[in-house]
């Protein structure tokens, strides 16, 4: 049976996209792009079959207020099931809204976000498929656990100049590896990066203190914890990467235990800075990945770490000429360190 190529949207909130001619022909994410309300009322006037599913009125969907945009994937099917959206289509719709959050977090410096709209809509078209929203937002908040309520994103963007501000944003590299499906990522690396993004993004869009929290160092542990390592690997290796200092690090871990093991509520400061602590250690990461490209694997970005980790662990007892050309460990740039030890071993 010949497939066919179908296209799924999903409702967002807070990113505005102004474009008014359809753009499908061109994705800006090779099998997702975004596309504006008036382009999707353009495709839905162009078909002339359209069978609404369960009885949910298209345009109703489209022209609420909460939603701003739609996320389009394009997926090739041999057979089209109205009662249900592909695992791979959510996975991937996942994927970029959580990856659209941080990007727009980052970007209203840490303090408005984008997140999938709050409607359940699932309407199905004989050309197109608007599914519905498996959203994380949970409306049902506990007054006293709040952190400052983020925002809605309420930037405006062309795609010609979305495109334009994720390659000029801090975690471009992370964006790439995710929105674009970067295929010479490993998948061990870019399962770890992509899963943490989603962890992240599902913690904010609940806005509960302690949630972040918990969820941040999840988050945390995804990046640098694999098969039975110890908390004190993962505390060495945020040291390393991040500048996280033992107390801090200490602090963070004892937050998360007492909201999680006996619902006391964390301190709204140290979410916040949780938050920010986040992206710092995922900018670190991911930059890893790409300047050190001989470590293909999840593991191998790892040893890297501990091999850092054991070299600040024994400065204090160093030679005075191998002290000397290790004092950028002071600044925390193991690139320069590397490269300064390869030179003095040769």
């Amino acid at each position: 049976m010949e497939l066919q190529s179908w296209w799924y949207f999903f409702p967002v909130t807070g990113l505005n996209i102004i474009d008014r001619k359809p753009s499908l022909d061109k994705p800006l994410f090779k099998d997702a792009t975004l596309i504006s309300k008036v382009s999707l009322r353009s495709l839905i006037k162009e078909n002339k079959r359209i069978t609404p599913i369960e009885g949910k009125n298209i345009e109703k969907i489209i022209a609420s207020d909460e939603v701003n945009c739609f996320i389009a994937i394009n997926i090739k099917l041999d057979e089209f099931d109205p009662n249900k959206v592909i695992d791979g289509v959510a996975r991937r719709h996942l994927a970029i809204i959580s990856a659209l959050t941080i990007f727009t977090l980052v970007q209203s410096n840490y303090y408005k976000a984008c997140r999938p709209t709050n409607t359940y809509s699932y309407t199905g078209l004989k050309t197109l498929a608007l599914c519905e929203n498996y959203s994380y937002w949970n409306a049902k908040f506990l007054r006293n656990q709040l952190i400052e309520f983020l925002p809605c994103y309420d930037e405006k963007y062309t795609i010609a100049k979305l495109r334009a501000a994720i390659k000029k944003s801090q975690l471009r590299k992370t964006l790439t590896i995710i929105l674009q499906n970067d295929k010479n990522i490993h998948n061990s690396i870019k399962t770890a990066i992509t899963s943490a993004v989603e962890h992240f993004a599902n913690a904010l869009y609940t806005n509960l203190a302690g949630e972040i929290i918990a969820a941040t160092i999840t988050c945390f542990e995804i990046l640098l914890k694999i098969n039975m390592a110890k908390d004190d690997d993962v505390r060495a290796r945020l040291d390393v990467i991040a500048g996280l200092n033992k107390k801090r690090i200490a602090n963070l871990y004892a937050a998360r235990n007492k909201w999680v093991h006996q619902g006391i509520i964390p301190d709204k400061k140290l979410a916040h800075n949780t938050i920010y602590d986040f992206t710092i250690i995922l900018e670190y990461f991911t930059d890893i990945v790409f300047k050190v490209p001989s470590l293909t694997e999840h593991e191998a970005i790892l040893q890297w770490i501990d091999y850092h980790a054991f070299i600040r662990s024994k400065y204090k007892e160093m030679p005075g000429k191998l002290k000397s050309i290790c004092t950028k460990l002071k600044k925390l740039d193991p690139f320069e360190i590397v490269e300064n030890i390869n030179q003095q071993q040769q």
